[in-house]
């Protein structure tokens, strides 16, 4: 996959998530923190297979 089409792909992925998400802090700005761990699934899912996560 080229970067571009990756970035891409990860605006899209973010911009949709962001979308569906209806969770929003006190001045109408969205809360990130309030819904990390499926931010972090989805980000997680779009990794390639074949990257080693656990490189040191």
């Amino acid at each position: 996959m080229s970067q571009k089409t990756a970035r891409n792909k990860l605006v899209e992925l973010l911009h949709g998530h962001f979308e569906d998400t209806p969770i929003k802090a006190k001045r109408g700005e969205r809360d990130v923190l309030a819904v990390r761990e499926e931010l972090v699934a989805k980000l997680l899912d779009f990794l390639p297979k074949s990257v080693d996560v656990y490189r040191e």
